[in-house]
């Protein structure tokens, strides 16, 4: 529906035009009236409205002085003059403001419909060609930041230009990169509209810059090219953006918003620069993780330090062979966190853990190889460098291998598994205690020999290895907890001698209590 002003200095005829003229039924509607052309630009302000029906003769300010400065307000806006006088000098005036139509009084009902029906249809199309041209503005300035050779970039500036852009070559300018990022496990739910995105923002932070331009990139990725001049420049503010984020994230359903933004230029020709400055500082959420904003002090450096996978993916696959849910998950977190600690890049991370899982994988190829439905043997490289961060990467790893443990314990139990489960169980409850082989025996009703031979078949490890393990494994969890000594931790998984719990964990795990929970625990 079109909106409409009405100017009309006489009581009775304003009267009649804004409750006797059928406006509904010509999908118009009525924003305001004014009494003059010096109230009428008040009312522009407030109103916008796309067409002005004005009568010509008015005082303080006629309809053409009006009209003169309405255009310079508001180019696009379309006037129609309203006159009880057939005189032909009114008419050249009212051309001479490229009016949009001229009615006489008393007005002609049909005369009014097929006028308003050819100024609706000029909206139309002039509003189909600002469209037109904003997105070429657009796909221009969205070239012109990602381009890397100098000459090209310079020939797509000088294009940009000469399309009228209300960017003055001096000003404080930024870009805020900003990506919609989805949790892990939602990737093929709907996915939110990035031009409701982009109305949201500029909807947000209109008022506090001086002009806005939203660009779009690939993967989900939104650019906003912030300019002022005369208001004080927010765009390196954290907490406004904050706010910002908070405004939006109840319309984002299972996407997270990441909003990183780049340091301050001070003119138009540092926006390639400060957009690659944004985008590389949207990378940072890989450690950080999604949903935040990301300034210049949230700086994340990383490596390509390689870290030895073998032992993680020997007792990741133990683990996974007696169904231990616990274990494997305490592998994945501690092999994730050595990975975290590095800050390795995420290419190398990915890496990582396509090793960790090719291992898994080879080692139950026999189980999986009719597996069809899940995330068994897909293309995990793809899933992976399709997650955000570090967290979403972490989950993917521990879902796969929940899947394993999930048909693992599908097939028929065995008496080899069904030992198998019960040691286990009986381990973690009763770990802290002076366990033995025989203690277990009796719990299974079988003798000692027959339990060790038949658990070492099946586990690849005997019963005191797997309790030692598990007790160490325990131990790492309870060295987190700065607040317990050396000497409470190995009492609580079942060691009265300190020195022999030291010496066990030095064994497995390179380094002695302190030294773990030194370099391991932050």
């Amino acid at each position: 529906m079109y909106s409409l002003l009405l100017v009309e200095d006489e009581r009775i005829e304003m009267e009649l035009l804004e409750h006797y003229v059928p406006w509904k039924e010509m999908d118009i509607r009525v924003v305001g009236t004014a009494k003059n052309g010096k109230e009428a630009l008040l009312r522009l302000e407030t109103f916008a409205p796309d067409i002005v029906l004005t009568d010509v003769r008015m005082p303080i300010m006629d309809g053409l002085e009006f009209a003169r400065r309405a255009r310079q307000l508001n180019k696009d806006i379309k006037i129609v003059f309203l006159s009880g006088h057939n005189e032909f000098q009114y008419i050249k005036e009212a051309l001479s403001v490229e009016a949009a139509g001229y009615l006489l009084k008393p007005i002609d009902m049909e005369e009014l419909r097929d006028l308003m029906e050819a100024v609706k249809k000029k909206c139309e199309e002039d509003d189909l060609i600002r469209r037109n041209l904003d997105t070429a503005k657009e796909r221009l300035m969205t070239k012109w930041l990602v381009e890397k050779d100098v000459d090209t970039s310079r020939d797509l500036a000088d294009q940009l230009f000469k399309l009228s852009l209300p960017l003055p070559s001096h000003a404080a300018y930024a870009v805020a990169y900003i990506t919609l990022d989805q949790a892990f496990g939602s990737q093929n739910q709907h996915r939110y509209s990035r031009l409701s995105l982009i109305e949201a923002l500029q909807s947000l932070v209109a008022e506090d810059f001086d002009y806005i331009m939203a660009v779009e990139f690939e993967e989900q990725a939104i650019g906003l090219i912030l300019m002022s001049q005369d208001k004080p420049f927010a765009a390196a503010d954290k907490a406004y953006w904050e706010k910002v984020l908070h405004g939006l994230s109840a319309s984002l359903d299972n996407c997270r918003l990441t909003i990183a933004l780049s340091d301050e230029g001070q003119s138009v020709e540092a926006l390639p620069g400060l957009y690659r400055q944004a985008k590389k500082r949207n990378e940072w959420k890989f450690y950080l993780g999604t949903g935040k904003v990301i300034t210049p002090s949230d700086a994340v450096e990383t490596t390509a330090v390689q870290i030895k996978a073998e032992g993680y993916a020997a007792e990741l696959c133990r683990a996974l062979t007696l169904a231990d849910e616990p274990a494997m998950k305490a592998v994945i977190v501690e092999f994730l966190s050595r990975l975290r600690q590095e800050r390795i890049r995420k290419n190398g991370v990915i890496s990582h853990l396509l090793g960790l899982l090719g291992e898994v994988e080879h080692e139950f190829s026999s189980l999986l190889v009719n597996t069809s439905g899940s995330m068994l043997f897909i293309n995990h490289w793809e899933q992976l460098s399709l997650l955000p961060s570090i967290d979403e990467l972490e989950q993917y790893v521990l879902e796969v291998c929940s899947q394993i443990i999930a048909k693992i314990r599908s097939r028929t139990d065995t008496q080899a598994q069904k030992l198998l489960h019960t040691i286990t169980e009986l381990i973690q409850t009763r770990f802290s205690t002076s366990l033995t082989v025989e203690e277990i025996a009796k719990e299974v009703y079988l003798s000692p020999n027959y339990v060790r031979t038949l658990y070492k078949e099946a586990a690849g490890e005997t019963i005191l290895e797997a309790i030692t393990r598990y007790r160490m494994q325990e131990a790492t969890k309870l060295l987190a907890n700065k607040g317990m000594k050396v000497h409470e931790v190995a009492r609580a998984v079942g060691y009265e001698n300190v020195s022999y719990f030291c010496s066990v964990f030095l064994k497995h795990k390179g380094c002695t209590p302190n030294e773990y929970r030194k370099k391991m625990i932050w």
